[in-house]
């Protein structure tokens, strides 16, 4: 035991960015209050504060980043047909596991994000019978096999003397930071230092076999051999911190969705590159990216005082045009090598992969243009009064969803 933290001296450096999710999910919370987005989950994961109402240009923003985000991870588990996993980097207070799961399969959903924000969601997850319920695993139909290409010995039966109302579907470990179920997991993770020793593993599930050694092992560790020698700095380190949290959960056979919302942006490039070459190993794979973009400009200028006056950086953010940004995802179908996983053998060889990556973007802007209805922006519209249309077409070009797809089942994406 450690004694109670004193009072610290000078501020945790990382508090400004953790409040950034503060921002985003009161963002959220006002614009569900006033009829802009349905969201019954939000006010389970968001503490509600005082002034939580935001602007209009606010809430319209928020509207379509939603609307962009949520139509490229339906559209890539659309295409995997159930199969497909997601990973999300610094996750927050996000909803998007329990809005999509009412419609869509998925095989499991990963969430990672600091300590203490995990931590606090966790608790607010554990309290919501109606948080919970989504993680209680899906029923098998009748005479279906007990584990599919597993042992056939099927999850654990509870003892008949625990009413299956009792029975918690979700486990929890590393002091209440992380939580396990069948298809939805939480770790706590910060992609700037050495990995965790462990992670939860995932509970027995009705597709994988608790005895399967499989699912438990960590998948190889890879890094872009093509990258410049300054990408390839940091890359270790962060692919070690990857592999440790996500290889117990992942099946590198299935497809895999990574998402960072405004994640990337407060690491430098080189990192962020790190990050995407990791996801490099997996043969059908999306990567989905939003944060800001051109900030070289006097908007872009100003937004920089405005973070800075708060302790924040973008060393991320260094990205001319949606474009541009789209381009780094080209790594993942770069030419990558198999580093050394602890206890294990070298082959000494180098994998090529050279299957053709897929990209695009649009900004804000251009979702607003090119993919929301019409009649939805004329009922958003009717909600607040919002007259400066040029402010807003300035503010929604300064950010934007990239995304990157590899493999057969995603070409021509999303």
């Amino acid at each position: 035991m450690h004694p109670p933290p004193r009072a610290q001296a000078h501020p945790d450096p990382d508090d400004a960015i953790r409040e950034t999710d503060v921002d985003a999910s009161t963002s959220r919370l006002s614009a569900c209050s006033l009829g802009y987005l349905s969201d019954a989950y939000a006010p389970l994961l968001t503490r509600a504060r005082a002034g939580t109402r935001k602007p209009p240009l606010i809430n319209v923003g928020t509207h379509h980043r939603v609307h962009a985000v949520d139509r490229l991870v339906c559209a890539f588990l659309e295409r995997a047909g159930g199969r497909g996993q997601v990973v999300s980097l610094g996750a927050g207070s996000d909803t998007r596991f329990w809005r999509l799961q009412e419609t869509h399969a998925m095989r499991i959903y990963v969430e990672l994000d600091f300590a203490h924000v995990t931590a606090t969601k966790a608790q607010r997850i554990a309290r919501a019978p109606a948080l919970v319920a989504a993680l209680a695993p899906r029923p098998r139909s009748p005479g279906a096999a007990a584990n599919v290409g597993g042992s056939g010995a099927g999850p654990p039966v509870e003892p008949e003397s625990t009413p299956v109302s009792q029975v918690k579907p979700y486990a929890v470990s590393q002091g209440g930071a992380a939580l396990s179920s069948e298809r939805y997991v939480l770790l706590p993770l910060d992609l700037r230092g050495p990995p965790l020793p462990s992670s939860p593993s995932p509970l027995p599930s009705s597709s994988s076999s608790s005895s399967s050694s499989s699912s438990s092992s960590a998948l190889p560790l890879l890094t872009p051999a093509s990258a410049p020698a300054s990408a390839l700095a940091p890359t270790p380190a962060i692919a070690a911190a990857l592999t440790s949290a996500l290889g117990p959960h992942l099946d590198p056979a299935l497809p895999v969705l990574f998402l960072a919302e405004c994640v990337l942006c407060y690491m430098t490039r080189d990192e962020g590159d790190a990050v995407v070459s990791w996801f490099a190993r997996f043969d059908d794979v999306v990567g989905v990216v939003y944060e800001m973009v051109g900030l070289h400009d006097a908007f872009g200028a100003v937004m920089r005082r405005n973070l800075a006056s708060r302790q924040l950086a973008l060393p991320g953010a260094v990205y001319a045009t949606p474009e541009a940004m789209a381009e780094r995802f080209r790594l993942l179908g770069g030419r990558v090598a198999a580093l050394t996983p602890p206890g294990a053998s070298a082959d000494g060889h180098a994998h090529a992969h050279d299957d053709a990556v897929g990209v695009g973007a649009r900004s804000l802007w251009d979702v607003r243009e090119q993919w929301i209805d019409p009649d939805e922006i004329r009922r958003i519209s009717r909600l607040e009064l919002l007259d400066e249309l040029e402010e807003l077409r300035l503010v929604l070009s300064h950010y934007c969803v990239a995304w990157g797809a590899k493999g057969a089942a995603f070409a021509g994406y999303p």
